[in-house]
């Protein structure tokens, strides 16, 4: 999430943060910054919240997953403590399901008290094309925006977010996409270092360790 394009957000929003290692990373990096988050399985949260504390991360958490509205989804739930995602009726029948509650981005920023987003991460196992192409308005009121996207068709499906919102053409290294904006980087700027260049100290459920981040 080092990305040179990104500069000096004031607001970050992390939507999919697990047990908030990327929160711990961005946050450092931009300390100036207001961060919240989104993780809607309860496990995660409560591991997020004390790798928080450990780390002296002041984030905003909201225990609930992004969608398009506000409501309720149910939730297919991973062996591990990653990969839960939104239930699809296809195969619904081959996982544990949890009822969780549900929450839209504006809804979000009217609770922050955000008018706009500096930077918005983007890792919802599946779930990022219902959000990003479903009721989004509220993307014109963001500054940059990192996706990965899990599903095929994500470099069309951005383009042509990119195209409506007034975003540069997306960038893609391993599966990260960015969108970013001219008035958040001038388009002369070299294609960026993705690199995490930071160790932090977190706790995860069966004390797994993190995998090698990918390095282009």
């Amino acid at each position: 999430y080092n990305f040179e394009r990104v500069t000096s957000p004031a607001t970050i929003l992390d939507l999919g943060a697990n047990v908030g290692y990327s929160v711990i990373y961005l946050s450092r990096r931009f300390p100036s910054a207001s961060v919240a988050c989104v993780e809607p399985i309860a496990s995660n949260a409560a591991v997020l919240r004390k790798n928080f504390s450990l780390n002296a991360v002041q984030a905003t958490v909201f225990e609930a997953a992004v969608d398009s509205e506000d409501g309720t989804l149910s939730m297919e739930l991973a062996k591990l403590d990653y990969g839960h995602r939104v239930s699809r009726e296809s195969v619904s029948g081959a996982y544990e399901l949890a009822n969780v509650r549900s929450i839209c981005v504006p809804s979000l920023m009217k609770a922050l008290g955000w008018d706009r987003i500096g930077l918005v991460k983007v890792d919802i196992e599946g779930h990022e094309r219902t959000v990003l192409t479903q009721e989004n308005s509220w993307l014109h009121r963001v500054d940059a925006l990192c996706v990965e996207w899990h599903d095929e068709g994500g470099e069309s499906a951005l383009a042509e977010l990119a195209l409506q919102f007034g975003f540069f053409a997306p960038e893609c290294c391993r599966g990260v996409w960015l969108l970013t904006r001219p008035t958040a980087a001038p388009s002369s700027a070299p294609p960026p270092p993705w690199r995490l260049s930071e160790t932090v100290t977190w706790r995860a459920p069966e004390e797994r360790t993190p995998s090698e981040p990918s390095r282009c």
